[in-house]
């Protein structure tokens, strides 16, 4: 039996976690044998029966401020790690020393530290890259880690392997798995129910994280424009919290806000929402299960600033049916085929409006749209998922026993 190291920096949640719970539940574990490793404390009960090493290791923020740039915020996680680093080699070193993986399997630029000295130390290393390369002065120094320190490169889209400016042949693009709602599982009726929209609404959803780069202001101007159509509601859902209480030290966080200019960033998307909040156009419900909000919705949307790594919320809507309006950029522009199973918009609000405007109007045109998006949803199946993951496990293994 193959012992794989799985190792995930944050270990709190995303599409990364999400993916290792589904490939958990269809690994052959008479092949292989999981032991997990995060990168902070109190990830272990999230995993009930698996066996769970926490260690404090710090990551290569490169995603959490994206895209990476010169502002304090971000210079203060880079002095942190570069700070961090001659610790971590050592509890990593004898992490592996004590495990002796047959091979490790990493994930995201975050772990950076956990893939060098993997492969410094011989054992097999699948990189699983998650986030788009940031185009600034450290792009080569991350795409020449990885080109010289993994044996095989994971990308969840197209997009991601694009930024990784490798050979085709070097980097396999994998898209994350998703899973489909259960029949009648959870009940659309009970969903609008407890938060007042009528059964006859035309639902628009936003739902992820509360930030501006996530469009919920250019969404509240586009909900601007059409307060004369009837049976319109905006369900706008997200985490309402300002900073996460473990995103920095307790002396950085007031550091964070300033240098971010972004105090109460969500207390102020939540007031820009207040008038149509009031006036019974819009609902926002905090944080909810997504497959809850998702099949109580006629319409998705994804109006983001900037591009995405995946765009897990656009692959669920498929998932569950509904159709999706997207920002054009990646790479929602892998996940969608533009006028088939969704609509690919320049960041325009007029243009947003007229279509929700058209598809409110017309709503047998985003059922066909959300059916479409159904099928081609199939691609992201957990089963073939899990297949290609163990296939490259045991390919790896194959070479290290010949080599």
């Amino acid at each position: 039996m193959a012992k794989v190291l799985y190792f995930d920096i944050s270990g709190r949640g995303g599409g990364s976690n999400e993916s290792l719970r589904i490939l958990l539940a269809k690994l052959d574990r008479r092949r292989f044998q999981p032991v997990l490793c995060f990168g902070n404390r109190g990830s272990a009960a999230r995993w009930p029966g698996e066996r769970v090493v926490e260690m404090n290791v710090a990551g290569f923020d490169n995603y959490d401020f994206f895209p990476a740039g010169w502002n304090l915020p971000w210079i203060y996680h880079l002095l942190r790690f570069l700070l961090e680093v001659p610790f971590d080699v050592v509890r990593i070193w004898r992490l592996l020393r004590n495990e002796r993986p047959d091979l490790v399997h990493v994930n995201g630029g975050q772990a950076l530290t956990v893939g060098v000295v993997a492969h410094r130390m011989g054992y097999p290393v699948i990189w699983h890259v998650r986030e788009l390369v940031s185009d600034n002065l450290f792009r080569r120094f991350q795409r020449a880690v990885y080109r010289r320190h993994a044996d095989r490169l994971l990308a969840i889209s197209r997009a991601v392997a694009q930024r990784l400016a490798m050979t085709t042949g070097r980097v396999r693009v994998l898209y994350n798995p998703v899973e489909r709602p259960a029949p009648g599982e959870p009940g659309r009726t009970t969903f609008r129910a407890r938060f007042g929209i009528g059964e006859r609404s035309f639902v628009v959803l936003l739902l992820g994280n509360m930030t501006w780069v996530k469009g919920y202001g250019f969404l509240a101007d586009v909900a601007e424009q059409l307060c004369d159509v009837p049976d319109l509601a905006f369900v706008v859902a997200g985490d309402c919290g300002d900073v996460p209480a473990d995103r920095l030290h307790r002396l950085a966080r007031r550091l964070y806000r300033f240098a971010r200019r972004t105090p109460g960033e969500r207390q102020a998307i939540r007031a820009r929402w207040g008038a149509l909040v009031d006036e019974g156009r819009a609902v926002l419900p905090g944080r909810v299960e997504a497959f809850d909000a998702l099949v109580a919705a006629d319409l998705v949307v994804c109006p983001n600033l900037v591009p995405e790594p995946f765009g897990r919320t656009v692959v669920e809507a498929q998932a569950a049916g509904r159709p999706v309006i997207t920002s054009r950029m990646p790479a929602f522009d892998d996940l969608i085929v533009d006028g088939d199973t969704g609509w690919l918009l320049p960041l325009d609000v007029e243009e947003w409006a007229a279509k929700i405007r058209e598809l409110a109007a017309n709503r047998e045109v985003a059922a066909r749209a959300g059916q479409r998006g159904r099928a081609a949803a199939e691609r992201f199946d957990p089963d073939e998922y899990a297949n290609q993951v163990m296939a490259m496990y045991q390919e790896l293994l194959s070479a290290r026993a010949f080599s």
